[in-house]
């Protein structure tokens, strides 16, 4: 079985089926914030680079401070 990332980057290793999880990802799955990374301003819209938490650094994206709860 070979698996891949959400890039479509090829994860090396061997796996058995019945150790893997189905995931659905749909418009409402949220993620956990590892860290905020940097802080940016742009025509008023402040925005924040984040590293999501279980992702690779590839991954760390901006994102508008609106779309950053603190839960």
């Amino acid at each position: 079985m070979n698996l891949e990332d959400l890039k479509g980057t090829l994860i090396v290793g061997q796996f058995k089926q019945v150790e893997l999880t189905p995931v659905r990802i749909t418009s409402r799955t949220t993620y956990k914030i590892d860290k905020i990374l940097d802080m940016s301003v742009t025509r008023g819209i402040r925005e924040y680079l984040v590293g999501w938490q279980g992702y690779r650094q590839d991954f760390d994206t901006w994102v508008p401070a609106a779309g950053v709860n603190n839960i």
